[in-house]
């Protein structure tokens, strides 16, 4: 029976607020810097989000492989039928990812921002977004959906993972595992570091950029910021990490998850209460992966006072329902939010995440439930 990690479902949903609330970090700037950099750094939450969905799938494709009474502390290979789990994701992430484009695409019909506005709305990119492709594009990332970019990137990693990242993964010994995680931290930062040092762009990202640095745009940043392959290593960590909780499962291993969940706590918090001082490309993509994978250990492993927390039952149930606050906050936030930063005031701010929370938590329960278990049942292959 597959065990389940509480604290790692509900600290889903406080990425998710993270993410929504640096959407509106010009509302908090005139907060000590320390607090308005945190809350602009909101951003990361997604890399995590990357490494926390590798190890989900390598933990929940791979327990079952554990569950055997044998002296031998190697985690076995892991078996997965690529179609069963092709399905299982479409059915978990599609209907809701469909459903946020659509609601976005009625505000296509709507008279643009202005004669300089974005055109957010290119026909041929909202075909990309269907099918999830956009995000290989640079042009096209930011368009109609926009938090979509990420899910794009994730439909990647559900392609790669039963394909070539498992398997290779999973033939590594525990020793190997820790190696493979620097490695991929240095492949990672390599692209976003020679953006910060040459500036390709010419848009003054030398150096640091703080949360500024977010809503620039230029061909490299947006190439660096959201092609598929250059967050691989992200989620190539988090498989990693899960290979090596596997391993502790297996061997017994008790790790001092208190002392590891909170050191990472407090190292995330301190890094982002510091982020203006820190090249913004690297912060947004593979930069603080390692802090990730520690702090994601932690959690499985319980995550003492911390892992309490986040383990209550309402955390949990609005965790479950992250996905529904990430991918729907764009639409929702059209119609309170379009006229500009001038309503970007507290009140307004709060009456959103609440509203949003409440549409997340009735979506996972009436949209996203449902049509996950029509899907994989109808699209499963029959069994005789």
């Amino acid at each position: 029976m597959k065990q389940l990690l509480p604290a790692l479902t509900g600290v889903r949903y406080l990425l998710a607020i993270h993410v929504v609330l640096f959407h509106f970090s010009p509302a908090f700037a005139h907060l000590p810097k320390a607090v308005s950099n945190f809350i602009g750094s909101g951003y990361v939450a997604v890399p995590m989000f990357f490494v926390l969905s590798g190890f989900v799938l390598t933990y929940t494709y791979g327990l079952r492989d554990c569950q055997l009474s044998s002296q031998d502390t190697q985690a076995p290979s892991i078996t997965l039928d690529r179609r069963k789990f092709w399905v299982a994701r479409v059915a978990r992430i599609y209907p809701l990812y469909l459903t946020a484009f659509l609601l976005t695409s009625v505000y296509s019909l709507l008279p643009p921002p202005g004669e300089n506005g974005p055109d957010i709305f290119d026909p041929l990119a909202g075909v990309a977004q269907i099918l999830t492709v956009h995000t290989w594009v640079p042009a096209w990332s930011l368009t109609w959906n926009l938090p979509s970019w990420s899910i794009g990137i994730e439909f990647f990693f559900y392609l790669a993972f039963p394909v070539f990242v498992l398997p290779v993964v999973s033939r590594l010994k525990a020793g190997s595992l820790t190696w493979l995680i620097l490695a991929m931290w240095i492949v990672g930062t390599i692209a976003p570091a020679l953006y910060a040092g040459l500036d390709p762009d010419g848009l003054g990202m030398r150096g640091s950029a703080g949360r500024e640095g977010a809503f620039l745009e230029g061909f490299w940043l947006k190439l660096v910021k959201f092609n598929p392959l250059l967050h691989l290593p992200e989620f190539v960590i988090g498989v990693a990490v899960g290979r090596i909780f596997l391993h502790d499962l297996r061997s017994r291993r008790q790790r001092n998850a208190g002392a590891i969940t909170t050191a990472a706590f407090l190292v995330l918090f301190l890094i982002l209460t510091q982020s203006a001082s820190i090249p913004y490309p690297l912060l947004h993509n593979t930069l603080l992966a390692p802090v990730f994978a520690v702090l994601i250990l932690g959690l499985a492993h319980g995550g003492g006072w911390v892992g309490r927390i986040l383990s209550t039952r309402p955390l949990v149930a609005l965790g479950n329902a992250s996905y529904a606050v990430y991918i729907l906050q764009f639409p929702l936030a059209i119609p309170i939010f379009g006229a500009g930063e001038d309503f970007f005031t507290f009140p307004v701010i709060l009456g959103y995440l609440t509203l949003l929370t409440l549409l997340a938590l009735l979506s996972e329960r009436f949209l996203e439930r449902p049509t996950r278990k029509y899907l994989k049942k109808k699209l499963s292959p029959a069994t005789h």
